[in-house]
């Protein structure tokens, strides 16, 4: 998984590295800025292939299987058969089929961390709401000192319920801090298929 054009470059250069004595090392990538489908950045290269031959067909197979996130190298070492058009594009789609279909869909999600610093008396409650809302943690996790302080990553579509359930009780003047921090990361929720 790619979050920017930044991270999918990176990993063709990479690639492209360790696989400096191919013939062409052919690529596409396709990011959603942000999650938000409606900005999309896709890129793709021939790299000294036919136009048309390899990039493209590597896009296709990123579209087919409606993926997002994703860049795809695949590195071709010329061996004296001349596999024409439509055989290039028949063996980089078919490359970067394999390529998905080997690697797995996961599906990820956007967690947000928020450091809370409550009173002992509180804390069953917080853990309620944790509890209630799906929210993994480790009791491990749980720093038992002064107070009780925990630091959590939330998923994206549950971060304004929680921080409003927060709120509702510091409101209601109880022993509770918390804090965004800014901090964000994404993380497998499921697996989608083989």
């Amino acid at each position: 998984m790619v979050q920017t054009s930044e991270e999918a470059r990176a990993f063709i250069a990479e690639r492209s590295s360790l696989n400096s004595r191919a013939n062409h090392n052919c690529w596409g990538y396709k990011i959603s800025k942000e999650f938000n489908h409606n900005t999309v950045e896709v890129f793709s290269s021939d790299d000294g292939e036919p136009s048309g031959t390899a990039g493209k067909p590597i896009i296709g197979a990123i579209e087919k299987n409606e993926i997002t996130n994703i860049v795809i190298v695949v590195s071709r070492y010329y061996g004296g058969h001349k596999l024409g058009i439509r055989g290039l594009i028949d063996a980089y789609s078919q490359s970067a089929l394999l390529t998905i279909k080997s690697s797995g869909l996961y599906a990820y999600s956007l967690f947000e961390n928020v450091d809370i610093t409550c009173g002992y008396s509180e804390w069953p409650r917080i853990q309620y709401e944790i509890q209630k809302l799906d929210i993994k943690y480790k009791n491990s996790e749980i720093d038992f000192t002064e107070k009780a302080s925990l630091s959590l990553m939330v998923e994206s579509n549950k971060i304004d319920q929680f921080t409003g359930i927060l709120e509702t009780y510091k409101a209601n003047r109880l022993e509770l801090d918390y804090k965004l921090t800014g901090n964000s990361t994404f993380h497998i929720t499921k697996k989608l298929k083989n």
